[in-house]
């Protein structure tokens, strides 16, 4: 049980310097799904907040991006990817989807 529990730390902890990123982790987990959770399409509808935005890995995969992309634009989610810089060591935000009017 303990050992399940520093697991699920380790996944969904931050160091203090990323806090500003605000982001959310999603860890399946069946047990917690509950009835919810579906085989079929890897993942449950659970209750919680809309986000305002969603921001891909500079490594994710077409697949998932297109699935990002449907979802976003059906629930006006503003999508970004993130890519790696060509000259300097840093990443950078571009933009897939944008509903902000002020961004």
């Amino acid at each position: 049980r303990e050992t399940v529990k520093a697991f699920v730390e380790s996944l969904t902890n931050k160091s203090p310097e990323w806090e500003y990123e605000r982001e959310w982790r999603i860890i399946r987990d069946n047990s917690s799904c509950g009835d919810k959770w579906n085989d079929a399409k890897c993942g449950a509808l659970l209750d919680v907040i809309s986000p305002k935005s969603i921001i891909l890995g500079c490594n994710a995969k077409s697949e998932l991006e297109m699935i990002a992309k449907k979802y976003c634009d059906n629930n006006k989610i503003n999508l970004f990817k993130m890519e790696k810089d060509d000259k300097c060591f840093k990443l950078n935000k571009k933009i897939i989807l944008n509903y902000d009017e002020d961004t």
